[in-house]
C-alpha cells in the first residue's frame, strides 16, 4: 500500500493521498498490525491529516472520525491471502468443465458478453468485469448449454503490484455447486505457478464469499472500512 512496512508494529495512524482515488472522493481506514492506515482522495488529505492526529487506531476510531466529518458510509470489506497454497485438482460439478481462456479470442468475449448481460450491475462492479476491461486470462466453468455458469480472474493490485486482485461471479442460475471454488481454485493454481500472490477481497456482509474463500483456505489479514466524502 506504498507505506514503509515497519509502521504495522507501531501504534499510530498514518493518512496517505491516493491518486488512484483522485476524483473518487472515496476514504478508506485499513486496520494493519498495530496501525491505521488511511488512504483518501487526495482532496481531502490536508482535512483528514490534522483531523486523525490522536485519532484511536482502529476502525472503531476510523468510524468515530468518519462520521464527525460527516462521511457516507459505503461499506466494510475484508482482504484475505492464502494461508496455505490451494491443494488438488478443481473439480467443477457433474455436466460442468472448467476452461482456461485469454480474453483475446473472440469467442470467449462473444460468451463473456451474453454472461454479463445476465449478471446485475453490483455484481459486475465487486469482480470488476467490464467488456471493455477485460484481463489477460480468465477462468471459466461452462455449463451443459456451453455458456457461462461462473468466471474468476485477476489482475494486478493498484496498491501492491505483486499481488492479484480476484473477481469472481456464478451465474444466479447455477449457484451451490461449487462452481465459484472450481473457478477461483483453477485460478490461484495459475497466480501461484506464476509467482504471484492471490488476493481475495470481499465486502463483511456478502456470507457467499466469505464462505467461498474461506473454504480455499484464505484469512482476513486486514480489515477496512471505506466511507465518500464531499470536497
Amino acid at each position: 500500500m506504498h507505506c514503509d512496512p515497519s509502521i504495522i508494529d507501531s501504534v499510530g495512524v498514518t493518512v496517505m493521498g491516493s491518486p488512484s482515488r483522485a476524483e473518487s472522493h472515496v476514504t478508506a481506514g485499513y486496520k494493519l498490525g498495530e496501525h491505521l492506515v488511511v488512504t483518501c482522495d487526495p482532496a481531502v488529505e490536508d482535512t483528514l491529516r490534522p483531523a486523525a492526529a490522536g485519532v484511536e487506531p482502529s476502525l472503531d476510531g476510523w468510524r468515530a472520525l468518519a462520521e464527525s466529518l460527516s462521511g457516507e458510509l459505503l461499506g466494510a470489506g475484508r482482504m484475505q491471502l492464502l494461508e496455505q497454497p490451494v491443494s488438488g485438482e478443481p473439480s467443477p460439478a457433474p455436466g460442468y468443465t472448467l476452461r482456461v481462456a485469454t480474453s483475446d479470442d473472440p469467442e470467449v468475449v462473444e460468451l463473456l458478453g451474453r454472461f454479463i448481460e445476465e449478471c446485475d450491475e453490483e455484481e459486475l462492479d465487486d469482480a470488476e468485469l467490464y467488456l471493455d476491461e477485460l484481463d489477460d486470462v480468465v477462468h471459466l466453468a461452462l455449463g451443459p448449454d456451453g455458456e457461462i455458469a461462473a468466471y474468476a480472474s485477476g489482475h494486478p493490485f493498484e496498491m501492491a503490484q505483486a499481488f492479484s486482485d480476484i473477481g469472481v461471479i456464478t451465474h444466479a442460475h447455477h449457484r451451490s455447486r461449487g462452481l465459484g471454488v472450481a473457478v477461483v481454485s483453477s485460478l490461484c493454481a495459475q497466480l501461484l505457478a506464476d509467482g504471484i500472490e492471490p488476493l481475495y477481497r470481499c465486502d463483511e456482509d456478502n456470507a457467499g464469499s466469505v464462505r467461498l474463500s474461506a473454504s480455499l483456505g484464505f484469512v482476513p489479514t486486514t480489515q477496512l472500512v471505506a466511507y465518500r466524502f464531499a470536497t
